[in-house]
């Protein structure tokens, strides 16, 4: 009986309606597997409940108003007894810029009176290294009824990190390579048998393996960024363009500068090379990376602060508030650090984004975004922070009017 039950696992929670939680629980429902889907947030699960969805994803929305995830899907503000805990709830920065630990701990403690012996729990939140044993260690000491005589865990756990890209979330889920890391065999096969039935590709390897690739692969980012972001400065100092030089330096076969922007924004590239400095922190090239792009995001800042008081302008037009080009994501945006310090410097400032019409009308900073600039472009210094595609139909009106271009956007 228990092992024709740890085949099947047909009910699945998952914690955290988020960019990652809502689309899995979306591709799992159209798998035939019944999924509650769990946030504490209440105005979110009330839209969800009414068929209205956050993420701007032409391919989420289609999956979610499709009759095998309708009725295979739950959305709840309380957790349920289940079978499968899939952990998607935020992971952010704390004191002392280490790991906030207290969304992830708040659900574990949700899941501790309600764990059996063979459910399994997968966490996909972006931790430190470590997070898996000190889970495992946790439900030692307050659940001794999972173990048995000789101190072996008697349910599964795994840490199966997210590996997706805003705007092509659903094909990143299915196509990209799955890293699984089981707390033992038992546990990796589990999980497995999960991502089995939406992703091609999974790779089982063990806990702290797996904690420190994700942790690995965004700081990997982080120091590339940061490098080009360096570059455009030194660039900008010797008068020459950085576009340029990236082109040129990049036709050696083995170079692979990326563009530089204004910063480095997201969920995940800013914010997660931070749990590994703060815990090890001889990691200099790293850390000189983070401090590149927090410093090419203020050098942005006084270039413009210095450019508009010089010309004696008053009135912005900002072109981008998201963390990149075509999305919709603007967490940890670079482009949001530098309007809120044109904001101090009492600037009147427009904003033009046509991937954030969830921002449109609300209380966002006190940003006033707009959707018709036409009839502000001559009127207001343009800046352009993010180059959109949705942008390029207005590149002539730009171009006749005062501009200023930080994202290659004009070449």
């Amino acid at each position: 009986n228990n092992k024709k039950k740890f085949m099947k696992r047909n009910k699945i929670s998952i914690i955290g309606a988020g960019y990652v939680g809502l689309p899995t629980a979306l591709l799992l429902a159209s798998k035939n597997k019944n999924v509650e889907l769990i946030d504490i947030d209440k105005s979110k699960i009330d839209k969800l409940k009414k068929g209205e969805i956050f993420i701007n994803e032409q391919k989420i929305k289609k999956l979610f108003k499709s009759n095998s995830s309708k009725k295979n899907i739950k959305f709840s503000l309380k957790l349920q007894e289940s079978e499968v805990y899939i952990i998607c709830v935020p992971s952010n920065l704390g004191f002392k810029k280490q790991q906030n630990k207290k969304p992830i701990w708040d659900v574990i403690k949700k899941i501790k009176p309600k764990i059996k012996r063979d459910d399994l729990i997968i966490i996909e939140t972006t931790c430190e290294v470590g997070i898996t044993k000190e889970i495992v260690n946790y439900f030692k000491k307050n659940r001794k009824d999972l173990f048995d005589d000789s101190g072996e865990i008697q349910f599964s756990i795994s840490y199966c990190p997210e590996r997706v890209f805003p705007g092509k979330t659903l094909d990143e889920l299915k196509n990209n390579i799955r890293i699984i890391g089981g707390f033992n065999k038992k546990s990796s096969a589990a999980a497995k048998k999960i991502f089995d039935k939406f992703s091609k590709k999974n790779i089982v390897t063990d806990h702290k393996s797996a904690e420190l690739v994700k942790l690995v692969e965004n700081s990997y980012r982080n120091v590339n960024i940061g490098f080009s972001n360096e570059l455009s400065i030194l660039c900008e100092n010797l008068k020459l363009n950085f576009s340029n030089i990236r082109k040129l330096s990049n036709l050696h076969p083995r170079v692979n500068l990326l563009n530089s922007g204004v910063g480095v924004g997201g969920h995940c590239i800013p914010i997660d090379p931070y749990f590994l400095v703060s815990k090890y922190k001889k990691l200099s090239i790293l850390n000189s990376s983070i401090k590149a792009n927090e410093n090419k995001t203020k050098w942005v800042s006084n270039k413009i602060i210095k450019k508009l008081k010089k010309s004696k302008i008053k009135r912005v037009l900002i072109w981008g508030i998201t963390y990149k080009a075509d999305v919709s994501d603007t967490r940890e945006s670079p482009s949001i650090k530098i309007i809120k310090k044109l904001q101090k410097e009492k600037f009147i400032i427009k904003i033009v984004d046509f991937d954030t019409s969830e921002l449109k009308g609300k209380e966002f900073y006190n940003f006033n975004i707009i959707d018709k600039p036409r009839k502000y472009l001559d009127k207001y210094f343009n800046i352009i922070l993010v180059n959109h595609k949705k942008f390029k139909k207005y590149k002539s009106d730009i171009l006749k009017n005062k501009y200023l271009d930080l994202c290659d956007f004009i070449k």
